[in-house]
């Protein structure tokens, strides 16, 4: 116990002192062995946080937030210092993917990552009402630099462990909605076009089920989260007459490769996979999008589930009581949208089916479930308990 202690103050001292170091060396001039060292010691710190059994999270949460802070100072005043920024990213990858693997239920990533977004948004804010207009140019470029370095490395970490993974995978997505946002607030302000780091966002979106093999549910918290802000996104720019197709490309193919990863979940996962299509099918119809190609991907799937199934559909046949979904789930899943859409009776909902009940009529609804054949004719009742 007299070992733990020590260990424990010799760690937390470490850390106190290498971030009050690091801050005083980068609030004067750049000296690259002097933050080699700072580094070198952080890499230390972290070997000695794994190797201990105590605290592990809250130690290497302040090694993770050292690096932060080393953003806050040098953003505008290291802009154009390439190796100072490649080995602090470096750094923070290392370290952020340290404290994603610590023991326990662990959310200081998604907090620092958080407090990180919130710091981008003050900054920009003040950035926007600054009258000194030589002044604003200088601190807007330095800051779309830092938001491209920050967008790259986000990228870089998706590409290394998917979007999945529980710990890391929801900070970067929240981080990817935060960039979108103040892209948007800097091409307004500014009448800038920030196409390429538009399209990063995105990039980093792609990599969601990198790294991940299999999924187990049909409903994935991380993914309903990118395919919300996906929607959004095709939705808004629509509107705006605004090309979507990568946008929409991006959404169908995460759809696609969930509906390959999935387990057969007694026959339930694959449908309410499918019923992605048609949220995304019915944003579509809004805009006289066509959505042939669409409807012929969900039939081919639906195809595929059925004959994954073809086993126990025969049993089901032969045996009409026996539990479980039929040939006709897919057309369930849409009845309950419909049902969460349009029924005076339905509950309260949110996410995608929220934005759906906000965006589409009953005609809209009409003109594109008219074309999902499989279904015609096949009715449902829904039974509420109280």
């Amino acid at each position: 116990m007299l070992l733990q202690t020590k260990e424990k103050d010799w760690l937390w001292e470490s850390i106190k002192s290498i971030s009050k170091v690091s801050n005083t060396i980068l609030g004067s001039e750049y000296n690259h062995f002097h933050h080699n060292q700072i580094n070198q010691t952080l890499d230390e710190i972290r070997i000695s946080c794994l190797t201990s059994n105590v605290g592990q999270e809250a130690f290497l949460k302040e090694v993770v937030n050292t690096s932060f802070g080393q953003i806050r100072i040098g953003w505008n005043k290291y802009q154009s210092n390439e190796i100072f920024w490649k080995d602090l990213f470096k750094t923070l990858k290392i370290n952020s993917l340290a404290l994603a693997r610590a023991p326990g239920i662990n959310l200081s990533v998604s907090e620092l990552y958080i407090n990180f977004q919130a710091w981008l948004a003050v900054t920009i804010n003040s950035i926007f009402v600054l009258q000194d207009k030589n002044r604003q140019a200088e601190l807007r470029d330095s800051y779309i630099g830092l938001l491209e370095r920050w967008s790259d490395f986000l990228l870089d970490l998706a590409r290394d462990f998917g979007l999945e993974n529980k710990h890391i995978g929801l900070p970067i997505i929240q981080s990817v909605e935060n960039n979108l946002r103040i892209i948007y607030g800097i091409q307004g302000k500014f009448e800038l076009k920030l196409e390429k780091l538009y399209r990063t966002q995105f990039n980093t979106l792609s990599w969601y089920f990198h790294k991940t093999d299999r999924v187990d549910e049909s409903f994935l918290v991380n993914l309903e989260q990118v395919q919300e802000l996906l929607l959004n996104e095709i939705s808004s720019n629509l509107k705006e007459n605004i090309d979507s197709t990568q946008i929409i490309d991006l959404y169908i193919r995460l759809v696609q490769q969930h509906f390959e990863k999935v387990s057969v979940g007694y026959g339930y996962n694959h449908p309410r996979v499918i019923e992605k299509l048609i949220d995304i099918g019915l944003v579509l119809t809004k805009h006289n999008i066509d959505t042939t190609k669409l409807v012929k991907l969900i039939d081919d799937l639906n195809n595929k589930y059925l004959i994954l199934n073809r086993e126990y559909f025969d049993r089901k046949s032969k045996t009409p009581n026996l539990m479980g979904p039929d040939e006709y789930q897919l057309c369930k899943e849409i009845h309950d949208l419909e049902n969460d859409l349009f029924s005076y009776n339905s509950g309260v909902v949110m996410g995608i089916r929220l934005l759906l009940r906000r965006e589409i009529t009953k005609d809209i609804w009409d003109r594109f479930i008219a074309q999902i054949k499989y279904c015609e004719g096949v009715e449902f009742t829904t039974v509420r308990s109280f």
